[in-house]
């Protein structure tokens, strides 16, 4: 009986566990999932869950919808859809866990304490293992970031003193998205790694080797770390590593970094260097760095230079009572629009108290108004983030000054300062003063102004709100009796007012295309000039009127011979004005003027203007400047405000406007049109400028103008095709110049009547008759020969370097002559101005004693000169000579310091390509 019940019992229980390795209830596994989740994270802060588990205890299970979170805020940690596991269980039977594979198509891992909230994807994922009781055995874990791939193996010994070893080996893995994960980075960081890390751990012993890419650049890691001596060490290496690789901007595409960092300490001490150096077509920076410490108290120094550019840093570091305090300096450093002569700093950064103390000399701030130029910026800062104490101190080179004290402090999405005190002092006037604490708020959405509230004597300014966003402007502001010249004195350097005031009171509010606008502005100027243009306007009135949508301006004013007047209303935001102007007269510079008529009229909106009209000159003469030649021409063909404008105005003159440069003297007559599309910041310039009559100087002779033109075709490029033709008479001879081609690339033929080789009609520009005439002007078959082969030697070595390539070209001597000397025959003389005051010549006489001539002028004044001279006859001597005018007529003429030279007047003048240019050019 006894052998029967045993029978049925063991056939019982194999039936049940047939029936439970067949047939397992999902609502059974899922709760014996959790139990085994909640066991195991029992004693830590976070919890376990699947939605369902599916598949065979025994064979092989997934869990669906695993999620880790934590227990405190039930923030999510991680976040799986499907996980496959297969264990051995046959292996536990050896004390050993073995793992046979767990697979994970799409592991989202999340860092909840971030704002906003970052997270990692890890797909592929297969993990296979062995634990028992001795170790550890990593036998694969596979996984896949984006495009990049990585594969750990390895073993770890499990004791009292943990020894193993880990190979990692990866390709493209992206390792900007590991650190945005971590903490924030920025966007435009891109950094892949491909290599191989190897981590050896013997006896408590660290030892660490990395060899691979970062960004397509070799990298090498060495490291060492003992935790029972509490000792490391640690060498990287990273090579011509392409910054655009890393950070994906196109400025940086031919720009590379090589960086080596070599770090070694016991404990506390520590004690290192690194190296820095960036080098690229425009870049080239190095950067050195030194870290001494000894129980958590040390120095630091860092040494920055790229060009021109120095900073050094330098300070001490207390990690046991947390505070760094440094000073830093620096020169010539240009950021963004700023750029600054000098520098220097102090601070002290603690987790009680932040100090600043920033002094900045010799600073130009450019943008889109003028610039500033700062002689010294004082900046102080004290408190603890998030809010401080700040003072900031800045004193400008016309002599105004500004002081402004108070809080700033920094918000979740903003920043904030409210001032107690703000000073404004501008030169020979009182000072401008807040009357009241204000603010200002700003962030990447808008900025808020409360509370402006400023005087200066009967003066005020006052904005109780201002708001300007992206499309949303709002602000009241009232102004009495404002005096504008020391404010145009500041901001604008080329105008200057007298006697001028302005009262106004506006509100504006509504989008920027289109704002309500109520208010008025009146204004009187006694005076207005601005020497840049020769501009001056007398009696300025100013009236402008916004009532309900309409704007309604008038303003006039008067000059020597004409007047000036702006009119026209129009509802707000469109345009209807007139500009008229009558005998207006302006001279840019003392030797260039023009005088005529202006009729524009602007119409288009605000936001899109259209400029239309027509400027007629009476009269005019331009006479171009060398080095501002280049700077005028892109002035005029680029405009780069209101981009959105449209433009169409005429330019004409019938006669009696001069072109002059030097002895050359053409009158012209031209019809151009400026015009610019919507959209674009590109003028094009059509029309012709014609030579009526004139002469043009070339190697020192007078040509006369037989015609000529200039014309615009409305390139892009302002680059004028010419069509000129001049001639110059010397005897029988008659010397032609073509000149034709463009501005840029001018192209220069020379042909003569009758028919001359290139060398004889050079010869006649220069000595008045060809090669073979000069027998005439020298006694003897030997002087003449000598004489001409001189001569010719001269021109040949000229013509050698290609006539007819160097477009329209210059000697390189300020005097080349040939006439009789004293003692019969001929004397060739050539000279050069060595700088603006030092002039040199050599002459010899072509005869038989061939008396030679080396003189030297060195002019000390207007009146008095220094010579040398070195005589083949007379020998050496030296004379201090003294020169005065007794006639009124030549004082005039002669009242230049120095002898007339273009050549002299070019120096320390870029080399500049001589070409005909329009007198509006």
């Amino acid at each position: 009986m006894l052998k029967r019940i045993l029978i049925a019992t063991g056939c019982l229980l194999l039936s049940g566990s047939l029936l439970l390795l067949i047939w397992q209830p999902d609502a059974a596994k899922k709760a014996l999932f959790d139990h085994v989740a909640r066991t195991m994270t029992m004693s830590t802060p976070y919890e376990l869950t699947v939605d369902r588990v599916s598949g065979n205890i025994f064979t092989g299970f997934s869990l669906h919808g695993l999620r880790l979170h934590s227990r405190s805020n039930q923030a999510e940690l991680l976040r799986a859809p499907t996980v496959g596991v297969g264990v051995s269980w046959v292996a536990l039977f050896h004390k050993t866990i073995t793992l046979q594979h767990l697979t994970c198509d799409k592991l989202t891992l999340f860092n909840p304490s971030s704002s906003p909230a970052r997270e990692l994807i890890l797909c592929d994922i297969d993990l296979r293992l062995r634990i028992n009781v001795a170790r550890v055995d990593i036998n694969s874990l596979q996984m896949r970031m984006d495009e990049g791939r990585a594969r750990l193996h390895g073993w770890l010994q499990r004791g009292a003193i943990p020894s193993g070893e880990l190979e990692l080996a990866d390709e493209n893995i992206p390792v900007h998205k590991i650190l945005a994960f971590m903490q924030p980075v920025p966007s435009t960081l891109r950094l892949v790694h491909s290599g191989q890390w190897i981590i050896r751990d013997a006896s408590g012993t660290i030892h660490a080797v990395m060899d691979g890419r970062l960004a397509r650049a070799p990298v090498s890691l060495r490291g060492v770390w003992d935790q029972k001596n509490s000792y490391y060490r640690a060498d990287l290496q990273w090579t011509q590593a392409s910054l655009y690789d890393v950070w994906e901007d196109p400025t940086l595409k031919s720009v590379t970094a090589t960086a080596s960092l070599n770090i070694f300490g016991h404990g506390l001490s520590l004690n290192g260097q690194g190296r820095l150096a960036v080098k690229g077509t425009e870049k080239q920076a190095m950067a050195d760095a030194q870290l001494q410490f000894s129980e958590g108290v040390g120095d630091y120094t860092v040494h920055v230079s790229s060009g021109n550019n120095r900073v050094a840093l330098r300070g001490q570091l207390n990690l046991p009572h947390q505070f760094m305090e440094g000073r830093a300096s620096a020169e010539n450093i240009v950021w963004q629009n700023v750029h600054i002569g000098k520098m220097n700093a102090s601070f002290r950064v603690s987790r009680l108290k932040t100090h600043l103390d920033w002094v900045g000399q010799q600073l130009l701030v450019t943008g889109a108004g003028n610039p500033g130029d700062i002689s010294s910026l004082h900046l102080t800062l004290d408190g603890l983030s998030p809010h401080w104490q700040s003072t900031l101190t800045a004193s400008f080179k016309e002599g105004s000054s500004v002081v402004i004290a108070g809080h700033l402090t920094q918000g979740s999405h903003d920043w904030r300062f409210a001032w107690q005190k703000w000073i404004v002092s501008l030169p020979s006037t009182p000072s401008w003063a807040s009357r009241q604490p204000g603010s200002v708020v700003w962030s990447d959405r808008q900025i808020e102004l409360r509370h402006v509230d400023f005087a200066s004597g009967g003066q005020s300014l006052k904005v109780d709100e201002g708001i300007w966003q992206k499309d949303f402007i709002r602000f009241d502001l009232a102004a009495h009796n404002i005096d504008l010249a020391p404010w145009a004195g500041l901001l604008l350097h080329d105008v200057s007012l007298s006697q001028a005031t302005l009262d106004a009171t506006l509100r504006v509010d509504g989008a920027k295309s289109n704002p309500h606008v109520e208010g008025f502005v009146n204004g009187k100027i006694q005076s207005l000039t601005a020497p840049t243009a020769g501009l001056n306007v007398q009696n300025i009135t100013l009236e402008v009127r916004h009532t309900g949508e309409i704007a309604e301006i008038h303003a006039a004013g008067k000059m020597k011979k004409g007047d000036i007047q702006i009119s026209g209303s129009a509802p707000w935001p469109r345009l209807n004005y007139e500009l008229h102007v009558r005998d207006l007269k302006v001279s840019p510079t003392s030797k260039s003027n023009a005088e005529g008529d202006v009729d524009i009229h602007v119409g288009g909106t605000l936001a899109s203007p259209v400029v239309t009209g027509a400027i007629h000159i009476d009269r005019g003469t331009y006479s171009p400047v060398p080095d501002k030649k280049k700077q005028q021409a892109s002035a005029i063909n680029e405009i780069t405000l209101w981009p959105q404008g449209t433009l169409d105005v005429s330019l004409q003159w019938p006669r009696d406007v001069w072109y002059r440069d030097g002895a050359s003297a053409i009158e012209t007559t031209g019809n151009l049109r400026f015009q610019k599309r919507e959209g674009s910041s590109i003028v094009l310039l059509t029309g012709s400028v014609r030579s009526i009559r004139g002469d043009y100087s070339y190697f020192g002779r007078n040509f006369t103008l037989e015609s000529g033109e200039i014309q615009f075709v409305g390139s892009p490029e302002l680059n004028p095709s010419l069509n000129v033709e001049a001639s110059y008479a010397s005897g029988a001879t008659t010397v032609y110049l073509d000149i034709t081609g463009t501005a840029d690339k001018p192209a220069l033929k020379m042909h003569s009547n009758p028919p001359l080789s290139d060398q004889d009609i050079v010869s006649v520009i220069v000595f008045g008759q060809p090669l073979n005439e000069l027998r005439t002007r020298s006694g003897g078959t030997n002087s003449n020969q000598e004489m001409m082969q001189a001569a010719g030697g001269v021109l040949g070595s000229y013509l050698s370097k290609g006539l007819n390539q160097t477009g329209v070209p210059l000697l390189n001597f300020d005097v080349l002559n040939i006439q009789p000397a004293d003692a019969g025959g001929s004397q060739l003389t050539v000279g050069r101005y060595l700088s603006r005051k030092l002039f040199i010549s050599y002459g010899q006489t072509v005869q038989g004693s061939a008396e030679k001539t080396m003189t030297a002028d060195y002019f000390l004044t207007p009146k008095w000169t220094l010579q040398g001279a070195s005589d083949s006859v007379e020998g050496n001597y030296l004379d201090f000579l003294f020169r005065y005018p007794l006639n009124k007529a030549g004082s005039a003429s002669n009242n230049s310091p120095l002898p007339k030279s273009p050549f002299r007047n070019a120096l320390d003048q870029p080399t500049l390509t001589p070409s005909f240019r329009s007198p509006m050019q």
